[in-house]
């Protein structure tokens, strides 16, 4: 509900009115209904409800002229080369202070397309908190970020979590799964967003490599806790993003599947052309990267 409450208000013209009204009554069902399935208090069939309405949705409002979306988002649509669009990834005097008084200097980082990155360091020095301003997860208290030649201060948060959604690749310590659905269904409601694909090849392809293809079918609540991280890397990879960030990936994994999942991690991202960036304070990655920032 807290997007709906900060939505931007927006003036349509009176032939609009009623394709809005279908827009924020669906949107209000589709969140509802996210909410019932995330309890658990319905089942799979309302999932694709949820499919249903974020497509159609998606179908009423590009039938809506919003006067000032054109101009507002217009670095999100086509920008200009500058300095900035030569880097996948590129932040400067990035700052962040927390209401508590806790606050955080970064390092500038500077990463071009392909280019992998560690940062290192222990618990309570910022890691997280710098991938998520990276991720745009956070707005920076100060600094700039640039993602692929677009700045993040320049997008809305509609249009921020559409980018995020297509081109980046978040690899949580904490996991977020949808329990009611199984192993596959979540790999598929994941890409359904934003654009609605359900290519069945490539979930079973990064099961098989994640060592999954055994648990497709079972629901989230029956894995252990090695196979619910795998999970959480399948679902920062099965869309194929062009920036993956894993936020811990090896904190739960015996040597061997440490030295897996890094290797599937940088063979996804050479696959796509994609930048890697891993947080850890996990020693063990050190080795796996020539390109590293301690904290």
């Amino acid at each position: 509900m807290d997007d709906l409450k900060n939505q931007r208000k927006i003036d349509v013209y009176p032939s609009q009115g009623f394709s809005m009204s279908l827009v924020y009554i669906f949107s209000f069902l589709n969140i509802l209904i996210k909410v019932l399935i995330s309890t658990n208090a319905i089942e799979l069939h309302l999932h694709f409800f949820v499919i249903f309405t974020n497509a159609l949705i998606k179908s009423v409002t590009t039938r809506v002229k919003l006067p000032d979306e054109s101009t507002r988002d217009s670095a999100f649509i086509k920008q200009p080369k500058t300095n900035q669009s030569i880097y996948m990834i590129k932040t400067s005097q990035l700052t962040y202070a927390y209401e508590n008084g806790q606050s955080f200097e970064f390092p500038d980082v500077d990463l071009k397309p392909g280019e992998h990155l560690l940062v290192i360091g222990p618990s309570g020095v910022g890691k997280t908190t710098l991938l998520y301003l990276m991720a745009g997860l956070l707005p920076p208290s100060k600094g700039s970020i640039f993602i692929d030649g677009t700045e993040f201060n320049s997008l809305t948060r509609r249009k921020m979590d559409q980018f995020r959604g297509e081109h980046i690749g978040i690899i949580f310590q904490q996991y977020h799964f949808i329990k009611s659905l199984s192993v596959s269904d979540n790999m598929r409601l994941r890409q359904s967003y934003p654009k609605s694909t359900h290519d069945q090849q490539r979930r079973e392809e990064l099961a098989e490599r994640l060592g999954l293809t055994e648990q497709l079918n079972k629901k989230v609540n029956n894995l252990s806790q090695g196979q619910q991280q795998r999970l959480s890397i399948a679902l920062g990879l099965i869309h194929k993003p062009k920036i993956i960030f894993a936020d811990e990936p090896t904190s739960n994994l015996d040597d061997a599947n440490c030295d897996k999942v890094i290797d599937l991690l940088k063979e996804e991202a050479k696959i796509s052309n994609s930048s890697l960036v891993i947080i850890t304070h996990d020693m063990r990655v050190k080795s796996h990267f020539k390109n590293s920032v301690a904290l």
